[in-house]
């Protein structure tokens, strides 16, 4: 399956191949970070993402995918929370 992705708005677009990494973040101790996953047409489905935790600590890690709409795009990021008290390394792959 392939995904469409445009990276910026009215650019060219991008070929994501199958499990291809979108991007990764580390998210430190009893801290949140956030990865921008890109702009997306607005008649596109959003795509499916598979998380990869390391450590595989994924019960101390919430993963929130975000939607903001724009007029004929909408923009998809991740904000994770670390619960634990060590480094977690979170790599998201477009499935």
């Amino acid at each position: 399956m392939k995904t469409s992705v445009s990276t910026k708005l009215n650019s060219s677009h991008l070929t994501i191949e199958e499990s291809d990494i979108i991007g990764n973040v580390v998210v430190k101790p009893r801290r949140m970070a956030k990865l921008m996953i890109g702009m997306y047409e607005s008649t596109m489905p959003v795509p499916k993402f598979r998380l990869k935790f390391e450590p595989a600590i994924t019960d101390a890690v919430d993963a929130s995918l975000l939607r903001f709409d724009g007029d004929d795009y909408y923009t998809l990021v991740y904000n994770f929370q670390n619960f634990s008290e060590s480094a977690v390394k979170v790599t998201v792959e477009c499935e």
